[in-house]
């Protein structure tokens, strides 16, 4: 058997390139859709330097690769990073993910997380979540480099090789960490921990059409600011809101029933559901099948999803639970369910359920006539179901 292969740690070259002026020798150009962590590492390999050298030699001592750089990178050091490579600061924003707000959330970047961005959960210079995902067929072309989609907790598929993405090692389940890899002679993509081949495809792998529809339209929404919904066109705030209910919907721990209708895998095997992990948490494993079913009832919205609430027994008061805000295009779906009304008890009924557990030999109570009756917690507290309740008890004891 082969010894294992150890990882290759990542240090400044023997070899630098000469730095002209303020300005790098060697600037390889941004690739498409590209991460600013990504471009800075080939730019740092490029000129025979680690990455914590040439950010310090540009910007001092500012701790840029100490916390999640594609989110919290300051707009001030652009100008200084376009005089030091010659590239526009408008093309350098673009390498960011702060391009999102506005058109895929309206939160402001806390630095810790963000709705839709997978979080990198970084530890000094480690990564501790699967924030990153990647394609092994992507690492195998000559240009290799770590895209902005792979940061979208909405993206499980890659679109160009219609594959799905992974989001750790295979062997050792650490985090895909791109700045701390760089081929090897061989162009072998090494895992940073355990040193295995990550650029290796997997033939027997495969993606489903309607994820990488439903992807593709997500990722030009993103792109463009609005989407067509329903024959009519909406923003792309507004798209992503009314997905993140569906989400919401598909992982509470109410609607458990509605996740066994919508999430069964081709084995016939429930996924984990109804957990109170934050989508953005959850793994590409996990995020997939849920993913999936939303693209099922985009299909046919909103007939699909309708069913499935019918079926699962869910009413519009459970589906929007504490909620207020909530887009019009999931709103007007919600309003053609029933509203669920909590079931008001007669002296007649309670008095009859009394006799029939007397017949039985059972004591009677309150929690024994409630479970008889089936009433649900709101429908115990009720006070008027709560006077009928204790007048069966007291009046056959």
């Amino acid at each position: 058997m082969d010894a294992p292969v150890r990882p290759q740690t990542l240090g400044p070259c023997r070899h630098a390139v000469r730095v002209r002026g303020n300005r790098w020798a060697s600037v390889p150009p941004p690739q498409p859709d590209e991460l600013m962590s990504s471009w800075l590492h080939r730019l740092a390999r490029a000129n025979g330097r680690s990455d914590h050298t040439l950010c310090s030699m540009m910007f001092g001592p500012v701790p840029l690769l100490t916390r999640d750089l594609d989110l919290t990178m300051p707009v001030a050091l652009l100008p200084v990073l376009s005089e030091w490579t010659g590239i526009s600061e408008y093309r350098l924003s673009e390498l960011l993910l702060t391009t999102l707000q506005g058109k895929v959330t309206g939160e402001s970047w806390t630095g810790t997380g963000c709705r839709w961005v997978l979080p990198l959960g970084v530890y000094h210079r480690v990564r501790r979540h699967h924030g990153l995902q990647y394609c092994p067929q992507c690492l195998a072309e000559p240009i290799a480099y770590a895209r902005r989609q792979w940061r979208y907790a909405f993206v499980t598929e890659c679109l160009e090789h219609e594959r799905p993405l992974f989001d750790r090692c295979p062997t050792c389940a650490s985090p895909f960490m791109f700045h701390r890899m760089h081929p090897d002679r061989g162009q072998r993509w090494g895992c940073a921990t355990c040193g295995e081949a990550l650029n290796m495809p997997d033939a027997s792998a495969g993606s489903k059409y309607l994820l990488r529809r439903q992807q593709a339209r997500l990722v030009a929404a993103a792109g463009s600011g609005g989407a067509r919904m329903n024959c009519r066109w909406v923003s792309s705030l507004t798209l992503f809101n009314g997905y993140r209910f569906l989400v919401h919907t598909l992982t509470s721990s109410r609607l458990k029933h509605l996740a066994k209708t919508a999430i069964i895998d081709r084995d016939g095997t429930l996924r984990p559901s109804g957990t109170h992990t934050e989508f953005e948490r959850m793994g590409v494993y996990l995020r997939r099948p849920i993913m999936l079913a939303l693209a099922t009832w985009m299909t046919d919205w909103p007939d699909r999803f309708l069913r499935d609430v019918r079926s699962s027994c869910s009413s519009r008061s459970v589906l929007m639970g504490d909620r207020r805000h909530i887009p019009f295009w999931i709103q007007e779906v919600l309003d053609t369910l029933p509203t669920a009304q909590p079931h008001r008890l007669t002296s007649q009924e309670v008095q009859s359920c009394a006799r029939w557990l007397r017949a039985g030999g059972q004591a009677i109570s309150f929690d024994g006539l409630c479970r008889a009756l089936s009433l649900s917690t709101w429908e115990r507290m009720l006070p008027a179901n709560r006077v009928l309740l204790g007048e069966g008890v007291s009046g056959l004891d």
